[in-house]
Parts: structure tokens; sequence; C-alpha cells
């Protein structure tokens, strides 16, 4: 019996039929993506959460603020200290960087581009600008007190409750922005690049790890305007 090959009209049939199948296809694919890094960062700043609380019952109930030693910039420092005594006078340098120096947290290299628990999965890796999880810099108002020079507060966990944030989703950080690893108390927050700001990353849902030691996700209507106290969130 003679073979019978594909007719070209054959070809593009079976072509349009797999094009179409993989449109319907990548959304699902792109949803089961996005659903993984969500859940990442969950992970990510419940180990964070936990790491904060192991710090507060070595320090005298104190958390640990976005940088120990100065008010941070909107950029870390590139070349940090290695050394823990080195790091108590030096300013601009991120709180994962301590805690790491501190062993809390493994040790960081400021030029490292591979993810690590303090980065959510979305973004990540430009060397010097980790994109960390943001950090309140601390104030002198409710719940802060002041334990060295150039405007530098730790927050006392006993006095603040559950709508306060520990650590969240800060600034993206393209490359052509600074990096925020500090949460600020300027105005708005909810957008998508906002220095020092919290950025809903996650569906235009952002992740936060609260007080309590949960984890909540929250949309753009439970930010607050003004963050003076670092009271970020409103409850449900």
């Amino acid at each position: 019996m003679k073979k019978q090959n594909f007719t070209l009209t054959e070809l593009l049939v079976v072509i349009s039929i797999i094009a179409i199948l993989a449109g319907l296809l990548l959304p699902a694919l792109n949803k089961s993506r996005a659903s993984a890094q969500n859940a990442a960062c969950i992970s990510n700043l419940k180990q964070v959460g936990a790491t904060f609380m192991l710090y507060a019952n070595d320090f005298d109930d104190l958390l640990p603020p976005a940088d120990f030693a100065g008010a941070p910039s909107s950029s870390a420092a590139t070349s940090q200290p290695t050394s823990e005594d080195a790091l108590e006078n030096a300013t601009n340098i991120p709180w994962y960087i301590r805690l790491g120096t501190k062993k809390y947290l493994p040790k960081f290299d400021a030029t490292d581009t591979a993810r690590t628990v303090v980065n959510c999965p979305i973004t990540y890796g430009n060397p010097g600008k980790l994109n960390s999880y943001g950090v309140p810099v601390g104030n002198s108002d409710e719940g802060t007190v002041k334990v060295a020079s150039s405007s530098v507060y730790y927050r006392i966990r006993s006095q603040i409750d559950n709508k306060h944030v520990l650590a969240a989703d800060s600034t993206l950080g393209t490359g052509k922005e600074p990096e925020a690893y500090f949460l600020d108390e300027g105005s708005g927050g909810a957008g998508s690049g906002g220095e020092g700001n919290i950025v809903l990353r996650h569906s235009d849902r952002a992740n936060a790890v609260m007080a309590d030691g949960r984890v909540d996700n929250f949309d753009a209507s439970r930010i607050k305007d003004k963050m003076k106290t670092y009271n970020y969130v409103e409850t449900k």
C-alpha cells in the first residue's frame, strides 16, 4: 500500500490546534507559577518573623530595625563589614547583613545574586542590591525606644499589636531604581515602585509578616496612606 504523507493543509491544521492548546494552557501555568511564588514568599516571611522573635528574646524584647546603626538610605552599602565589632558603628548596613553577622541568619555577601530567605521570589539578584523584604526604620512614636545615635529606633515587641508589620514586600528594584530595604513613614505605599513602600507584587496583593508572627496577604485598600506609627495595615 502506498504511504500517504501529510498535506500542507493538514500540517497547518495540526500546528493551529497545538497553538490553540498551548494558548489555553499558558494562563494555567502562569497562575500555578504565581501561586508557587506566593507560597515561597510566605514561607520566607515566616522564617524572617521567627528570626525576629529569636532576636527579641535575646535583646530585651527589642525588634531589629532596618539599620542597627543609622537611618538607612535608599541603597545598601556595597562593601559591608564582616565582623560584629565593625558593624557596631557602620551605617547603611541592611538588617539582613547584621542578623547574618550576629548568626541569626546565614551570612550574606553584598555581591551575591542568589535567591535567599530575605528575598521575595519574584525579584532578587541585583549585585549589592538584594531587593530584600522591607523592615520599618523605627521612630520615636508609640512602641519604640532610641538605643543609639543617628536616629536609630528599636520597636518593643510587647508594645505593638498584630496590625504592625515586622517585614513586608518592598520596592521592586528593577536595577534602575535604588534598593529599598526599609519601610518608611511616607504617604501612599501601594504602588509598583515607590521607594521605601510596601509593594503589591502578588496579583495586586502584598505579603507581610505581622507582629504576632502570622503572614498576612492584603490589597491596596488595607495599606494606610500615612504610616506615622508603623501601624501599616488595617485589620480585616
